[in-house]
């Protein structure tokens, strides 16, 4: 997701066959229909195909950077991650601000959205419905819908309502450790409202970076390079962080592979 931002806000300055986890929806033309939860008899079959899964996660507490976007994870628990992920952005922070803001385009930049639709809006934010739909190891999918509560702090969410640690359990918001000390934030927040999620709440932030700074945040989250971005006007440093408990019947891994992979 956050790849995706940040190439679109630099711009503005289909489901196949397989097995589906979760409460899938199949995509025929600008059609979705419901398919069926997994049995747990498939669940056993597919036991194998989750263990694959399970090997292509990164170890957790360890970073890794991939097309310039550093990635953190946490295990909170034995089902539930903390994932923080930031990059620094060749747009300024109103633009990235308009990119997140837009509910009913979100789905133009975030990967596998099947569905994403504005349900309601709100004076500070909006709440909105998504479906997402990935490919992820031997001819299955998953698939995982949920209703979000979005909320908007152009001046920064309040410290009070985030956690630097913990399992998770208290209900907080994760904070964004990538953050920039010192500097003004402009934060949206999400919620779980209701969907294949135990818990899915997060925040994502931006920050401004004088064009100076481009160079230093990127090369810092990037092993050196700055080739991508440059140092020309302002930028953004655009931060996510996210806590994920999914439903009890779905490794947790699965989700934390996709998440990090996007």
């Amino acid at each position: 997701e956050i790849s995706r931002t940040a190439k679109m806000a630099a711009q503005l300055s289909g489901a196949s066959s397989g097995t589906w986890i979760g409460t899938p929806h199949v995509q025929q033309g600008s059609l979705l229909r419901p398919a069926m939860r997994i049995h747990r008899s498939h669940r056993r079959r597919m036991q194998p195909v989750f263990n694959v899964m399970a090997k292509e996660v990164v170890a957790e507490g360890t970073s890794t950077t991939r097309e310039g976007v550093s990635v953190l994870v946490e295990k909170t628990s034995w089902n539930s991650r903390r994932l923080l992920a930031s990059v620094s952005i060749q747009a300024p922070v109103e633009t990235v601000w308009r990119c997140l803001t837009d509910y009913e385009g979100l789905s133009s930049f975030i990967p596998s959205l099947v569905e994403n639709r504005c349900i309601k809006e709100k004076e500070n934010g909006a709440v909105v419905y998504q479906v997402g739909a990935q490919d992820v190891a031997m001819g299955v999918k998953f698939s995982a819908a949920c209703t979000l509560d979005c909320t908007e702090y152009p001046e920064g969410v309040p410290e009070s309502l985030c956690s630097c640690e913990g399992t998770g359990s208290d209900g907080l918001l994760p904070y964004p450790k990538h953050s920039l000390t010192g500097v003004p934030a402009k934060d949206i927040t999400f919620y779980l409202v209701e969907g294949d999620f135990n818990a899915f709440r997060g925040v994502w932030r931006m920050q401004p970076l004088e064009a100076g700074m481009m160079q230093d945040s990127q090369a810092s989250a990037d092993s050196g390079d700055d080739s991508t971005y440059g140092s020309a006007g302002p930028g953004t440093m655009l931060c996510y962080a996210l806590y994920v408990q999914p439903q009890a019947w779905l490794p947790v891994g699965i989700i934390q592979n996709r998440i990090e992979a996007e």
